[in-house]
């Protein structure tokens, strides 16, 4: 070979080196058509067409040069990295293999070959390969970085976190390594963390859109939401397409209850990709809080018809399908729900279940699964004091302390805890509203603490700091729950109570409250808690509740004056087919009669009235009542004769509302916590011929009840007396019952006794 040759190609090295490839690679060509069996140049042609992603070529120009050079380790690990990039794994594996046969210490063939291993899912071996560079080389940072990677495939993110740091130690400016330790750290729940290495990471190379994008990701969980929707539109100037920070800042959106925005951003994001059925899933759930519900079903339908196992759509399909009365093909989704959830699939949230179908075990399991995928690594893991004080700390933790539900329960209960043995403090993350109930709650506990922009780590860790002795979660698994404050746990007891009705499936949460008639002995098992059983009934109740002067006749709400009125002011989510068709055949039978029920969705109103024709009913007989404030409609509930319950999800808060007006109330108890609320409240009134054996059963006894006078008035006059005098609406006794529960779960834990069922004597 002439010496001009060799100049040439040491020549095309240096262009190479420098990154300019395409003067290399003319002089590589140069130096082949003078020698076309120079395999240094058909070599780094190779490279080079590897480097311009043109692997094909790079394997056929490599190869040629293994013809001709077969001894040279260097040529076999650039070929089994083009092999590596086509995806050609076991190719690739025979080259590293190659390469290290004739040099065993070359750490670019065990780095590529550890990199082939991961990809082939044999995380051992491609360790190992890492292992094998380290030991060759241990300030190789490449190796380190990577056996990080495959560690954090495997779950195992503290092993995962400490290569990371040996490599940015050896490569401190690398925004990569960073970007992987904020990775990591927010798989460990340590979002703090994880937000200042993606600051580094961005110190480095700021206009990284990925990286903005997973900071965002870290501030969602740190309840950062300003700084999170902030950083989602940081990605998104730096990536328009950027897809799943469309998403993310949809999701940061909803948290903030700025449901419209939400639906703006996942509109773009489909705009991008329209067939991600999981982005169709999150903009049906936003429109469903805007109660937009015909199109929030329409984004669920076409979610599903894109991926029927998209996680949580189902439960969501029928939720969607209950609130607007649409039971065309419930059985369908019922029945494909029900074996999804026996599979541990994520086919539902809990709370959709409830409505549809009774059945305790179900609901556990899927209570176990929504668990398992939204609980954080718990990381406060401080024992907890067990130095005796002069009162029970009592927190209460909710995002409904305001005109609600829950608040118009419990208020009273906060008031009428004893102060001598009882600190009360709410901690709240609900909207911030300044009506009368919220008021009154303020004034009701002995602190009341903002905790919206605070993480859930943050909300233990000051819970823990302020003493807290039992922490109540009074939302459960609904839809503005915090269950990770309890993950991370706030408190040595930890209760769920009231908001929610069923198990929440977790370990770190001790007790659940019920009673006699909601969680019978043979029952137990359906619940992760252990239970804590008052004597009369679980309900916390206002006796203060406030029901309005005015009068109502039957006319100013748009009933017929003579007739029977039977009602139901359950939601339309509650409403089954099933229980529909008892309402039907109780109009049927029972002549002049009339059912009085909420007003809605005119796709609701209407299906409802198709169904009421289906079944032989003049839909003229449904009538639907208008949104009134509370007091004002206890005041109405005078016009109604009977309230016809729902089942499996029974009347809960709305059969505490219809008893304290004075009208009387028929259900039928099922299984399910959920479906055994309302008897608990009559068999606590003393009322259980109001309790019926069987839908069947419900239908004879509406019917004797609307037929006989007699038997009617006999029972609106003992809910007349006994409303004033059972246990029900007793709020003093029933408050000196629950913290006889609380007495007895906080004695337990100081006695280093582990939670158990018990109850509580009257």
């Amino acid at each position: 070979m002439s010496l001009s040759i060799l100049d040439q190609l040491q020549r095309a090295v240096v262009l190479h080196q420098r990154g300019l490839l395409a003067d290399a690679q003319a002089l590589y060509h140069a130096v082949l058509a003078a020698d076309p069996r120079q395999a240094d140049a058909l070599h780094l042609l190779g490279v080079i067409a590897s480097q311009t992603n043109d692997h094909q070529n790079a394997v056929a120009l490599i190869g040629q040069a293994l013809t001709i050079q077969r001894a040279n380790p260097a040529f076999y690990a650039n070929r089994g990295n083009a092999h590596a990039a086509l995806g050609q794994y076991d190719d690739a594996l025979k080259d590293y293999d190659a390469a290290l046969t004739l040099l065993p210490s070359m750490i670019e063939a065990l780095s590529g070959r550890g990199n082939v291993l991961r990809a082939l899912k044999r995380p051992d071996e491609a360790i190992a390969s890492y292992d094998r560079a380290i030991a060759v080389r241990p300030d190789y940072a490449e190796a380190h970085f990577n056996k990080g990677q495959v560690q954090r495939d495997l779950g195992q993110a503290r092993h995962a976190l400490t290569c990371f740091k040996r490599a940015l130690a050896l490569r401190p400016q690398d925004a990569a390594y960073f970007a992987a330790c904020g990775l990591t750290l927010t798989d460990l729940g340590r979002f703090g963390e994880a937000v200042e290495s993606y600051d580094a990471a961005l110190a480095i190379r700021p206009h990284d859109a990925d990286t903005h994008m997973c900071r965002a990701q870290a501030l969602i969980e740190l309840n950062r939401l300003d700084d999170a929707v902030a950083s989602f539109d940081k990605a998104i100037s730096i990536k328009p397409g950027l897809v799943e920070a469309h998403v993310g800042r949809g999701a940061a959106l909803q948290l903030q209850l700025k449901f419209d925005s939400a639906v703006e951003s996942y509109d773009k994001a489909l705009s991008v990709d329209p067939r991600r059925a999981e982005i169709h899933y999150n903009r049906g759930s936003a429109l469903e809080r805007l109660n937009r519900l015909d199109e929030a079903l329409a984004s669920y339908v076409t979610a599903h018809a894109l991926d029927p196992a998209c996680d949580w759509l189902e439960g969501a399909l029928l939720s969607a399908k209950m609130a607007l009365c649409d039971w065309r093909g419930l059985d369908d989704v019922i029945d494909s729900l029900s074996k999804r959830i026996h599979k541990g699939e994520r086919a539902s949230q809990v709370f959709p279940l409830l409505n549809a179908i009774d059945a305790p075990a179900l609901h556990k399991l899927a209570a176990q699964t929504v668990m398992a995928a939204r609980t954080p690594a718990a990381a406060i893991a401080e024992p907890f004091s067990k130095a005796a004080a002069d009162k029970i700390r009592i927190g209460y933790y909710s995002p409904d302390f305001c005109i609600h539900p829950v608040a118009f329960l419990i208020a009273g209960l906060l008031e009428a805890h004893d102060r001598t043995r009882f600190d009360v403090v709410a901690f709240a993350y609900g909207p911030d509203k300044d009506d009368d109930m919220s008021r009154r709650i303020r004034a009701g506990v002995d602190q009341l603490i903002d905790i919206r922009s605070m993480s859930d780590h943050d909300v233990a860790a000051l819970s823990r700091s302020m003493g807290i002795d039992i922490a109540v979660d009074l939302a459960g698994l609904t839809g503005h729950c915090r269950t990770g404050i309890f993950a991370h746990r706030a408190a040595p007891v930890q209760v769920n109570y009231l908001g929610y009705p069923g198990t929440m499936g977790a370990e770190f949460i001790d007790y659940i409250i019920a009673d006699h008639a909601l969680i019978p002995e043979h029952s137990r098992g359906h619940y992760a808690e252990k239970v804590a059983r008052l004597p009369h009934c679980y309900q916390a109740n206002d006796d203060k509740r406030r029901i309005s002067a005015r009068s109502f006749s039957r006319g100013d709400v748009g009933l017929p004056p003579q007739g029977m009125v039977f009602c139901c002011f359950n939601t339309h989510n509650k409403l089954t087919p099933t229980v529909f068709s008892r309402w039907m055949s109780i109009l049927r039978q029972v002549d002049g009669s009339v059912l009085w029920l909420l007003d809605g969705r005119p796709t609701a109103l209407r299906h409802l009235r198709d169904a009421a024709a289906a079944q032989g009913v003049d839909p003229a007989r449904l009538h639907f009542a208008a949104h009134m404030p509370l007091a004002d409609h206890l005041a109405r509930m005078g016009c109604a004769d009977l309230f016809l319950d729902t089942l499996p999800y029974t009347a809960h808060t709305t059969a505490s509302d219809a008893l304290w007006a004075g009208l009387p109330v028929l259900t039928c108890m099922g299984g399910s916590f959920a479906a055994r609320v309302a008897g608990s409240l009559l068999t606590a009134l003393g009322l259980p011929e109001l309790i019926a054996a069987d839908l069947d059963d419900y239908v004879v006894r509406a019917v004797a009840l609307a037929t006989k006078p007699e038997l009617h008035s006999a029972v609106r006059n003992k809910l007349a007396a006994n409303r004033n005098t059972s246990p029900l609406f007793n709020t003093m006794l029933f408050t000196r019952h629950i913290e006889a529960a609380y007495h007895v779960m906080h004695t337990r834990r100081m006695g280093g006794m582990r939670p158990d069922h018990f109850d509580v004597e009257p």
